[in-house]
């Protein structure tokens, strides 16, 4: 499975608030997310049918992979986040995306 996402320049990071958790690719969430994918795969986890919530969801990659893998997803962050967010949903899934 390839996804792709974006992450912002330097210069926005300095300008957005809080940090820059949104706008990390963290380790934990490609473990998270390969595990996810692996547990699938092998019938451990069936996301068919489920509902996902990711909180503080950052540049959304966990919160795709769920999708792809059969979840309905909704991707939860901070304010200033969801431009970012929207971005790569729609770049890995090639769908409109609801922000509320």
């Amino acid at each position: 499975m390839h996804i792709k996402v974006d992450l912002p320049q330097f210069d926005d990071l300095l300008l957005s608030s809080p940090g820059i958790t949104g706008a990390v690719m963290w380790d934990s969430g490609i473990v998270l997310g390969k595990f996810l994918e692996h547990a699938v795969e092998s019938g451990m986890i069936l996301f068919q049918g489920k509902k996902v919530v990711e909180l503080g969801s950052g540049c959304g990659l966990v919160g795709c992979i769920a999708l792809l893998l059969g979840a309905q997803v909704i991707l939860i962050d901070l304010p200033d986040r969801p431009r970012l967010l929207k971005k790569n949903v729609e770049a890995n899934l090639y769908g409109d995306v609801l922000q509320q």
